[in-house]
């Protein structure tokens, strides 16, 4: 096809950039979300449920404060809705991390020589994985919900584009991670490295639910 006649590009109807810069500057309203999830789950350790939830429902209020009309219309009310909406998919969260039992022994087994139970330190870190990934997924399944039939396979499309992107997202985390040890003043703990590479990987996961969002919202018109 002649690239003067090619279709243009969808127009995306809410960017990245636009909602991770709205992210970034709010980060006391970040603490206040910690806060009010503390009270019913875990955010000592940066990738603690509480922890990742509040990032999901910064995340919705930045969506809904950038978007362009009629979306922002659309979105409006899924911020307020969001942590409701993840309370009553316990039962579906525990079916994720069910289904991804068997995924983990495999890999354990296939890309470290190992298996569960054999290095704690492994464990956590793919479960940690697994949890974040369930997390973004219910977020997905509550928005297409809020937005209604217009939205439909909305979370299939955007979970089709991380999946493709993993080798982009595994080097953001590493970034993430090697530049908050390099503003570290004395040498860290290992206590420390960990919660860094904690809050690396849900920054990291963020980031990128928010870039899969702006091609499937585009995609969806």
């Amino acid at each position: 096809m002649d690239p003067d006649t090619a279709p243009a590009a969808p127009h995306p109807p809410v960017r990245a950039a636009e909602v991770l810069r709205w992210m970034g500057a709010n980060g006391a309203r970040l603490r206040a979300l910690v806060e009010q999830e503390g009270a019913s789950h875990p955010v000592r350790q940066p990738a603690d449920d509480g922890c990742i939830r509040a990032h999901l429902r910064l995340l919705a209020e930045a969506t809904e404060a950038v978007a362009d009309p009629p979306l922002s219309d659309r979105l409006r009310g899924f911020a307020d809705e969001l942590d409701g909406w993840l309370d009553a998919q316990h039962e579906e969260m525990a079916a994720h991390l069910a289904r991804a039992e068997g995924a983990i022994a495999l890999e354990q087994h296939l890309q470290w020589q190992t298996t569960p139970g054999s290095d704690p330190s492994l464990d956590a870190g793919l479960e940690r994985r697994l949890r974040l990934m369930g997390w973004v997924r219910l977020y997905l399944h509550g928005l297409e919900e809020h937005l209604g039939p217009a939205a439909d396979g909305l979370a299939t499309a955007t979970l089709a584009w991380i999946g493709e992107h993993q080798r982009e997202l595994a080097r953001l985390v590493l970034t993430m991670d090697a530049h908050a040890r390099a503003g570290l003043a004395t040498a860290p703990t290992p206590p420390v490295l960990d919660e860094i590479g904690q809050a690396a990987a849900v920054r990291g996961h963020v980031r990128q639910l928010a870039e899969g969002l702006e091609v499937s919202l585009a995609e969806a018109g």
